[in-house]
Protein backbone atom coordinates (compact mmCIF):
# COMPACT_ATOMS: atom_id res chain seq x y z
CA UNK A 1 0.00 0.00 0.00
CA UNK A 2 1.20 3.83 -0.89
CA UNK A 3 0.87 6.51 1.69
CA UNK A 4 0.74 10.18 0.51
CA UNK A 5 3.72 12.02 1.02
CA UNK A 6 4.36 15.38 0.60
CA UNK A 7 7.67 15.72 -0.49
CA UNK A 8 9.05 19.45 0.01
CA UNK A 9 5.67 20.07 1.27
CA UNK A 10 5.25 23.93 1.44
CA UNK A 11 5.86 26.86 -0.82
CA UNK A 12 8.33 28.91 1.16
CA UNK A 13 5.79 31.58 2.38
CA UNK A 14 4.14 29.77 5.38
CA UNK A 15 0.68 29.35 3.65
CA UNK A 16 0.41 25.74 4.39
CA UNK A 17 0.52 25.04 0.35
CA UNK A 18 1.66 21.78 -0.74
CA UNK A 19 4.01 21.96 -4.22
CA UNK A 20 3.11 18.53 -5.12
CA UNK A 21 1.73 14.93 -3.63
CA UNK A 22 3.49 12.22 -4.22
CA UNK A 23 3.36 8.54 -2.76
CA UNK A 24 5.66 6.27 -1.42
CA UNK A 25 5.29 2.90 0.27
CA UNK A 26 7.89 3.65 3.32
CA UNK A 27 6.48 4.37 6.66
CA UNK A 28 9.66 6.09 7.79
CA UNK A 29 9.41 8.49 4.93
CA UNK A 30 5.92 9.22 5.74
CA UNK A 31 7.04 9.40 9.57
CA UNK A 32 9.46 11.67 9.20
CA UNK A 33 7.28 14.62 6.91
CA UNK A 34 5.20 14.66 9.85
CA UNK A 35 5.25 17.25 12.53
CA UNK A 36 5.69 16.24 16.28
CA UNK A 37 6.67 12.86 17.59
CA UNK A 38 3.48 12.23 19.09
CA UNK A 39 1.95 12.30 15.85
CA UNK A 40 4.40 10.04 14.44
CA UNK A 41 3.48 6.67 15.91
CA UNK A 42 2.15 3.85 13.54
CA UNK A 43 0.72 0.03 14.48
CA UNK A 44 1.60 -2.28 12.36
CA UNK A 45 -1.80 -4.67 12.23
CA UNK A 46 0.32 -7.66 10.35
CA UNK A 47 2.57 -7.69 13.20
CA UNK A 48 0.83 -6.29 16.24
CA UNK A 49 3.94 -3.83 16.69
CA UNK A 50 3.95 -0.03 17.66
CA UNK A 51 6.06 1.28 14.76
CA UNK A 52 7.52 4.64 16.75
CA UNK A 53 10.87 6.06 14.57
CA UNK A 54 11.13 9.03 16.62
CA UNK A 55 10.14 8.00 20.74
CA UNK A 56 6.66 9.31 20.40
CA UNK A 57 5.61 6.84 22.82
CA UNK A 58 7.90 8.36 25.85
CA UNK A 59 7.09 12.07 24.35
CA UNK A 60 3.55 10.70 25.15
CA UNK A 61 4.26 9.63 28.70
CA UNK A 62 6.16 13.04 29.47
CA UNK A 63 3.79 14.59 28.29
CA UNK A 64 5.78 16.62 26.07
CA UNK A 65 5.21 18.08 22.25
CA UNK A 66 7.95 17.94 19.73
CA UNK A 67 9.44 18.31 16.42
CA UNK A 68 9.88 14.52 15.18
CA UNK A 69 13.17 16.02 13.41
CA UNK A 70 15.07 19.63 13.45
CA UNK A 71 12.16 21.87 14.55
CA UNK A 72 13.46 25.09 12.26
CA UNK A 73 12.82 22.27 9.45
CA UNK A 74 9.15 21.34 10.35
CA UNK A 75 7.98 24.63 11.19
CA UNK A 76 9.91 26.77 8.55
CA UNK A 77 7.36 26.87 5.82
CA UNK A 78 3.92 25.94 8.18
CA UNK A 79 2.35 28.47 9.82
CA UNK A 80 -0.75 26.62 10.64
CA UNK A 81 1.75 24.21 12.29
CA UNK A 82 2.22 26.59 15.16
CA UNK A 83 -1.29 27.20 15.51
CA UNK A 84 -1.92 23.11 15.64
CA UNK A 85 1.08 22.93 18.41
CA UNK A 86 -0.84 26.04 20.92
CA UNK A 87 -4.19 23.59 20.31
CA UNK A 88 -2.62 20.19 21.32
CA UNK A 89 -0.63 21.31 24.35
CA UNK A 90 -4.32 22.71 25.52
CA UNK A 91 -6.15 19.85 24.53
CA UNK A 92 -3.81 17.49 26.13
CA UNK A 93 -2.39 19.88 28.49
CA UNK A 94 1.03 18.87 27.29
CA UNK A 95 4.26 20.84 27.35
CA UNK A 96 6.22 22.15 24.66
CA UNK A 97 9.86 21.24 23.96
CA UNK A 98 11.89 24.36 24.57
CA UNK A 99 14.02 23.42 21.14
CA UNK A 100 10.42 23.16 19.10
CA UNK A 101 9.01 26.62 21.02
CA UNK A 102 12.24 28.23 20.39
CA UNK A 103 11.30 27.34 16.46
CA UNK A 104 7.99 28.30 16.61
CA UNK A 105 8.89 31.79 17.94
CA UNK A 106 11.24 32.16 15.10
CA UNK A 107 8.69 31.21 12.46
CA UNK A 108 5.65 32.78 13.78
CA UNK A 109 5.51 35.21 11.20
CA UNK A 110 4.57 32.48 8.81
CA UNK A 111 1.44 33.21 10.32
CA UNK A 112 0.88 35.56 7.88
CA UNK A 113 0.82 33.49 4.34
CA UNK A 114 -1.96 31.51 6.16
CA UNK A 115 -5.31 31.94 4.93
CA UNK A 116 -8.03 33.57 7.30
CA UNK A 117 -10.16 30.31 7.39
CA UNK A 118 -7.56 28.23 8.41
CA UNK A 119 -6.08 30.92 11.24
CA UNK A 120 -10.11 31.09 12.63
CA UNK A 121 -10.54 27.68 12.50
CA UNK A 122 -7.17 26.76 15.02
CA UNK A 123 -8.33 29.66 17.43
CA UNK A 124 -11.53 28.46 17.31
CA UNK A 125 -10.29 25.02 18.51
CA UNK A 126 -7.71 26.94 20.36
CA UNK A 127 -10.50 28.65 22.24
CA UNK A 128 -13.10 25.05 23.38
CA UNK A 129 -9.16 23.11 23.51
CA UNK A 130 -10.02 22.34 27.21
CA UNK A 131 -13.55 20.90 25.93
CA UNK A 132 -12.26 17.81 23.72
CA UNK A 133 -11.13 16.04 26.79
CA UNK A 134 -13.38 17.44 29.69
CA UNK A 135 -10.10 19.27 30.94
CA UNK A 136 -10.48 22.04 33.07
CA UNK A 137 -10.18 25.46 32.06
CA UNK A 138 -6.63 25.47 33.59
CA UNK A 139 -5.20 24.17 29.95
CA UNK A 140 -7.12 26.77 28.36
CA UNK A 141 -5.97 29.17 30.10
CA UNK A 142 -1.92 27.66 29.30
CA UNK A 143 -2.91 27.32 25.14
CA UNK A 144 -3.93 30.94 25.38
CA UNK A 145 -0.75 32.11 27.43
CA UNK A 146 1.05 30.46 24.74
CA UNK A 147 -0.43 32.26 21.86
CA UNK A 148 0.81 35.59 24.21
CA UNK A 149 4.44 34.26 24.78
CA UNK A 150 5.34 32.73 20.97
CA UNK A 151 4.28 36.73 19.65
CA UNK A 152 1.39 35.60 17.41
CA UNK A 153 -0.60 38.10 18.14
CA UNK A 154 1.50 41.08 16.54
CA UNK A 155 1.39 38.33 13.35
CA UNK A 156 -2.66 38.58 13.65
CA UNK A 157 -2.72 42.61 13.36
CA UNK A 158 -2.90 43.76 16.81
CA UNK A 159 -0.21 46.70 17.76
CA UNK A 160 0.27 44.41 21.21
CA UNK A 161 1.73 40.94 21.32
CA UNK A 162 0.67 40.35 24.55
CA UNK A 163 -3.52 40.01 25.16
CA UNK A 164 -5.06 40.81 28.65
CA UNK A 165 -7.45 37.42 29.12
CA UNK A 166 -10.49 37.96 31.34
CA UNK A 167 -14.01 37.67 29.51
CA UNK A 168 -12.69 35.03 27.03
CA UNK A 169 -13.18 32.86 30.35
CA UNK A 170 -16.15 33.72 31.51
CA UNK A 171 -18.87 33.56 28.65
CA UNK A 172 -19.73 30.99 26.72
CA UNK A 173 -19.05 32.50 23.30
CA UNK A 174 -15.42 32.03 23.84
CA UNK A 175 -14.74 33.97 20.53
CA UNK A 176 -16.93 37.00 21.10
CA UNK A 177 -15.01 37.05 25.04
CA UNK A 178 -11.56 36.78 23.12
CA UNK A 179 -13.06 40.03 21.21
CA UNK A 180 -14.01 41.57 24.40
CA UNK A 181 -10.46 41.13 25.56
CA UNK A 182 -8.48 42.44 22.26
CA UNK A 183 -10.92 45.41 22.54
CA UNK A 184 -9.77 45.85 25.88
CA UNK A 185 -6.32 45.37 25.19
CA UNK A 186 -5.94 47.44 22.25
CA UNK A 187 -8.06 50.59 23.15
CA UNK A 188 -9.05 51.28 19.58
CA UNK A 189 -10.16 55.02 18.81
CA UNK A 190 -12.44 53.70 16.48
CA UNK A 191 -14.23 50.15 17.31
CA UNK A 192 -16.10 49.59 14.59
CA UNK A 193 -12.75 49.82 11.82
CA UNK A 194 -11.35 48.08 14.45
CA UNK A 195 -13.60 45.23 14.84
CA UNK A 196 -13.95 44.59 10.51
CA UNK A 197 -10.70 44.94 9.91
CA UNK A 198 -9.90 41.93 12.27
CA UNK A 199 -11.89 40.02 11.61
CA UNK A 200 -12.06 41.09 7.80
CA UNK A 201 -8.69 40.93 7.26
CA UNK A 202 -6.90 38.45 9.37
CA UNK A 203 -10.57 35.77 9.52
CA UNK A 204 -12.03 35.73 6.58
CA UNK A 205 -15.29 36.39 8.15
CA UNK A 206 -18.06 37.01 5.58
CA UNK A 207 -19.68 40.73 5.55
CA UNK A 208 -22.83 39.38 7.40
CA UNK A 209 -21.23 38.11 10.68
CA UNK A 210 -18.70 40.66 10.84
CA UNK A 211 -21.61 43.18 11.22
CA UNK A 212 -23.52 40.98 13.80
CA UNK A 213 -20.56 40.47 15.95
CA UNK A 214 -19.69 44.17 15.82
CA UNK A 215 -23.35 44.75 17.15
CA UNK A 216 -22.95 42.23 20.09
CA UNK A 217 -19.38 44.44 20.88
CA UNK A 218 -21.44 47.42 20.47
CA UNK A 219 -24.34 46.84 22.47
CA UNK A 220 -21.78 45.35 25.98
CA UNK A 221 -20.19 48.53 25.58
CA UNK A 222 -22.68 51.22 25.24
CA UNK A 223 -24.76 48.84 28.06
CA UNK A 224 -21.52 49.54 30.27
CA UNK A 225 -21.55 53.13 29.32
CA UNK A 226 -24.89 53.24 31.09
CA UNK A 227 -27.06 54.07 27.75
CA UNK A 228 -30.48 55.36 28.81
CA UNK A 229 -33.28 52.04 28.08
CA UNK A 230 -35.40 53.82 25.78
CA UNK A 231 -31.98 54.38 23.39
CA UNK A 232 -30.35 51.33 23.60
CA UNK A 233 -33.49 49.03 22.89
CA UNK A 234 -34.54 51.52 20.02
CA UNK A 235 -30.84 50.23 18.90
CA UNK A 236 -30.28 46.91 20.43
CA UNK A 237 -33.77 45.15 21.29
CA UNK A 238 -33.37 42.22 18.48
CA UNK A 239 -30.08 41.70 19.55
CA UNK A 240 -30.63 41.82 22.99
CA UNK A 241 -30.34 37.86 23.95
CA UNK A 242 -26.54 37.71 22.88
CA UNK A 243 -25.67 40.71 24.59
CA UNK A 244 -27.09 40.03 27.76
CA UNK A 245 -24.50 37.03 28.59
CA UNK A 246 -22.02 39.50 27.53
CA UNK A 247 -22.45 42.17 29.92
CA UNK A 248 -23.61 39.71 32.77
CA UNK A 249 -20.57 38.55 32.93
CA UNK A 250 -18.90 42.37 33.69
CA UNK A 251 -21.96 43.09 35.67
CA UNK A 252 -24.89 41.07 37.08
CA UNK A 253 -26.77 44.41 38.46
CA UNK A 254 -26.68 46.04 34.79
CA UNK A 255 -27.45 42.62 33.08
CA UNK A 256 -30.94 42.69 35.40
CA UNK A 257 -31.26 46.34 34.92
CA UNK A 258 -31.31 45.78 31.09
CA UNK A 259 -33.48 42.99 31.17
CA UNK A 260 -36.13 44.54 33.33
CA UNK A 261 -36.87 46.50 31.15
CA UNK A 262 -36.81 44.48 28.04
CA UNK A 263 -39.46 42.25 29.63
CA UNK A 264 -41.11 45.86 30.13
CA UNK A 265 -41.04 46.08 26.42
CA UNK A 266 -42.46 42.52 25.17
CA UNK A 267 -45.21 42.62 28.46
CA UNK A 268 -46.94 45.81 27.44
CA UNK A 269 -46.57 45.63 23.56
CA UNK A 270 -44.70 48.98 22.90
CA UNK A 271 -43.03 50.13 19.67
CA UNK A 272 -39.20 49.37 19.67
CA UNK A 273 -38.61 49.19 16.47
CA UNK A 274 -39.26 50.87 13.27
CA UNK A 275 -40.87 48.07 11.62
CA UNK A 276 -43.22 48.22 14.36
CA UNK A 277 -44.76 51.48 13.17
CA UNK A 278 -47.46 51.52 11.50
CA UNK A 279 -45.87 53.14 8.24
CA UNK A 280 -43.01 52.49 6.32
CA UNK A 281 -41.22 54.25 3.52
CA UNK A 282 -43.65 53.42 0.83
CA UNK A 283 -45.80 55.94 2.83
CA UNK A 284 -43.30 58.80 3.22
CA UNK A 285 -42.84 58.30 -0.20
CA UNK A 286 -46.27 58.29 -1.70
CA UNK A 287 -47.30 60.62 0.71
CA UNK A 288 -44.69 63.21 0.50
CA UNK A 289 -43.02 62.83 -2.52
CA UNK A 290 -40.42 65.59 -2.02
CA UNK A 291 -38.90 64.75 0.96
CA UNK A 292 -35.18 63.26 0.26
CA UNK A 293 -35.21 59.66 0.42
CA UNK A 294 -31.78 59.90 1.94
CA UNK A 295 -34.21 60.90 5.20
CA UNK A 296 -36.53 58.30 5.32
CA UNK A 297 -34.49 56.15 8.01
CA UNK A 298 -34.19 59.24 10.17
CA UNK A 299 -37.98 60.23 10.03
CA UNK A 300 -38.77 57.04 10.91
CA UNK A 301 -36.63 56.90 13.86
CA UNK A 302 -38.18 60.13 15.27
CA UNK A 303 -41.29 58.70 15.19
CA UNK A 304 -40.32 55.62 16.89
CA UNK A 305 -39.18 57.44 19.96
CA UNK A 306 -42.56 59.78 20.12
CA UNK A 307 -44.42 56.63 19.81
CA UNK A 308 -42.65 54.84 22.82
CA UNK A 309 -42.60 58.10 24.92
CA UNK A 310 -46.43 58.67 24.28
CA UNK A 311 -46.61 62.00 22.17
CA UNK A 312 -47.88 59.66 19.27
CA UNK A 313 -49.85 57.54 18.78
CA UNK A 314 -48.68 54.55 16.80
CA UNK A 315 -51.33 54.53 14.04
CA UNK A 316 -51.38 55.38 10.24
CA UNK A 317 -53.56 58.85 9.85
CA UNK A 318 -51.43 60.24 13.22
CA UNK A 319 -48.09 58.95 12.09
CA UNK A 320 -48.48 61.31 8.61
CA UNK A 321 -50.05 63.96 10.63
CA UNK A 322 -47.18 64.26 12.75
CA UNK A 323 -44.90 64.07 9.13
CA UNK A 324 -46.89 66.85 7.61
CA UNK A 325 -46.10 69.45 10.60
CA UNK A 326 -43.11 68.35 10.65
CA UNK A 327 -42.49 69.60 6.85
CA UNK A 328 -44.71 72.56 7.65
CA UNK A 329 -42.75 73.47 10.18
CA UNK A 330 -39.63 73.19 8.18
Amino acid sequence: MSIPLLEKMFIENGSHAPTRIERTTSIRDDAERRDFTINSIYYNINSDEIVDYYHGIIDLNDRIIRCNINPEEVLKYDGERILRMVRIAGELDFKIDKLTFVAAKNNVTNLLELSGARKFTELERILYCDKRYNLNKGSLKNALALLNSLGIWTELGLKKNKVKYKYVYRVEDRFLGLLIDIVNTQKPDCLQDFVEKLLKEQFALNEALVQKLFVYLAGFYDALARMSNKEFFIKYFEDWANISPLVGACSKGLQTKYTFFYQYIIEHGLAIQISDLKIDVTDIKRNFPKIDKRLYSRILTILLSKVFDGKVENEKVALLKEIENTVNKD
